[in-house]
């Protein structure tokens, strides 16, 4: 029985390691200027990594609550349905750039230098294996790669959001700039015209 046990336990894992593996190359491939950002959230310092981690917690922790406000609203059902499953969705394939994140400092303790997003997966996935085969630990552990893809994914986003609100800002700013610009030109030539035809009237 113990034999079976560990046999269907080293199996269960052989396939969760190579189907993650899977999804992780795609997700990587498709997304690599997230990637690299995200991580930059993790593993920038100890501070990074905390707000991560903390942001996540309280993401997950106090989220429920207007969640199940707005899901006992009719209209409001279908947005707490799919706010659910986004955030479920992120804990469970966020793992993916945590693991990344930390396969990168792997290979840097190993001196393997360079931006490397797939060999960093693949040694951050090794480690998740590793971890996991330990009974106590491994829920503990993929607790806090779920809170941490979380919180760096919202971090990042947030990110984006300042980014795209300067932009917008600065963009207004510039047509306003342009718009008085033209208005001033506008009133120098009709100025000059006028000036041009009162002196015509003198002669």
């Amino acid at each position: 029985d113990r034999e079976t046990t560990w046999e269907s336990r080293a199996l269960s894992l052989t396939v969760n390691y190579l189907s993650f593996l899977l999804v992780g190359f795609i997700l990587i491939s498709i997304t690599p200027v997230k990637t690299y950002r995200i991580q930059e959230k993790i593993t920038g310092s100890t501070n990074e990594f905390l707000k991560s981690l903390a942001i996540g917690f309280l993401v997950a922790i106090l989220l429920p609550i207007p969640l199940f406000i707005l899901a006992i609203s009719i209209v409001g059902t279908p947005a707490a349905m799919l706010i659910i499953g986004l955030v479920l969705f992120l804990m469970f394939f966020g793992k993916i750039w945590v693991e990344t994140a930390l396969g990168s400092e792997i290979l840097a303790l190993l001196k393997i230098k360079g931006y490397r997003p797939f060999k960093s997966f693949l040694a951050g996935r090794i480690l998740t294996i590793l971890v996991n085969i330990i009974p106590i630990v491994r829920g503990f552990y993929n607790m806090i790669l779920s809170f941490v893809a979380l919180g760096a994914i919202i971090r990042m986003k947030k990110d984006y959001y300042q980014l795209a609100n300067k932009q917008a800002k600065e963009y207004r700013e510039g047509k306003k700039n342009t718009k008085k610009k033209t208005t001033k030109k506008t009133k120098e030539k009709t100025t000059k015209s006028s000036k041009k035809k009162t002196n015509s009237k003198k002669k």
